[in-house]
């Protein structure tokens, strides 16, 4: 709904919410309470926590409705992708905000963006970084439900180490089985910097492949690559060409050169792509195994 011509009696409301981007904390008694009602039932404006008062400008953008939280709850936790967006990463897809809130507080029903879940006194706190939460924690929590773009675009940020990761998941292990987060462990300290190079190494692992290292630093003829997986002893490089990475022409152009350099220096480059490790997964593993050794090439059937 369109704002209302601004009155005199309203200004005082309007001059608040334009200072502070379309979200303000305010007082439940007083002149101003009395305007934010005045202004939710005109539907301006809604009251989406205590004392929370939004425009309906503000309410399709999700770094207002982690405003609202940090105004409604100075000690919150953000969480999943919500987290990584406060950490700085701007281009990530925020879709649900969500926020860890102690056990003692009354349970809170979902609320738009927000999805509230409870939890016990988080050790996890850290204000320096000011979203309350350490990056390991994020990267394990998301992927633990799932959402592997987000973990992977976590680890391919490079914000988490393995003792931080393994530390996270003895924080977790109390509220999760041990068998779960032992393996989701495994598959973060894999390093897949993407969905795809997740799924790779799961195929992988599946036919007992190893001898491989993912997304660990090469040096060749004085420049630094990250190879998406490599192996050392055969010098085989294997690529994920997916087009999130690789689809425009300057980046097309890259690959095309990195390629080059590595061929150059002696190394063999396999090129696969997502859709060839879901749909064929028996020609990505056929290529790859004829380029390797036979210690490392693995069984013939899964395990």
């Amino acid at each position: 709904n369109a704002r209302p011509e601004t009155t005199t009696e309203d200004m005082e409301l309007v001059d608040i919410l334009e200072a502070s981007g379309g979200v303000a904390k305010i007082s439940s008694v007083g002149r101003v309470a009395r305007q934010a009602r005045k202004a939710a039932r005109e539907g301006w404006v809604i009251r989406p926590l205590p004392r929370i008062v939004m425009t309906t400008d503000a309410v399709r953008r999700p770094d207002a409705w982690m405003r609202a939280v940090m105004l409604w709850r100075p000690n919150a936790i953000f969480t999943g992708r919500a987290a990584l967006y406060l950490a700085g990463m701007r281009d990530v897809d925020v879709t649900e905000i969500d926020v860890i809130i102690p056990h003692a507080m009354p349970r809170l029903p979902r609320r738009s963006w927000l999805r509230f879940h409870r939890a016990g006194r988080e050790s996890i706190i850290d204000d320096r970084n000011g979203f309350r939460t350490t990056h390991a924690y994020t990267c394990f929590w998301l992927a633990l439900r799932g959402d592997w773009e987000a973990a992977t675009a976590s680890l391919r940020a490079g914000w988490v180490s393995p003792e931080e990761l393994r530390d996270a998941r003895r924080r977790l292990a109390r509220k999760v089985s041990p068998g779960t987060t032992k393996e989701v462990l495994r598959q973060l300290l894999d390093r897949p910097w993407s969905v795809a190079e997740r799924e790779l190494h799961a195929l992988l692992h599946e036919y007992r492949v190893n001898g491989w290292r993912a997304n660990e630093r090469l040096w060749i003829n004085g420049r630094v690559l990250f190879p998406d997986l490599w192996f050392k002893h055969e010098k085989v490089i294997v690529e994920v060409d997916g087009y999130t990475f690789h689809g425009k022409p300057r980046d097309y152009e890259m690959t095309a050169r990195r390629h080059a350099l590595l061929a150059g220096a002696g190394w063999r480059v396999i090129r696969v792509t997502p859709m060839m490790i879901r749909e064929a997964p028996e020609l990505v593993l056929d290529t790859i195994r004829s380029a390797l050794w036979r210690r490392h090439q693995g069984v013939l059937v899964p395990v």
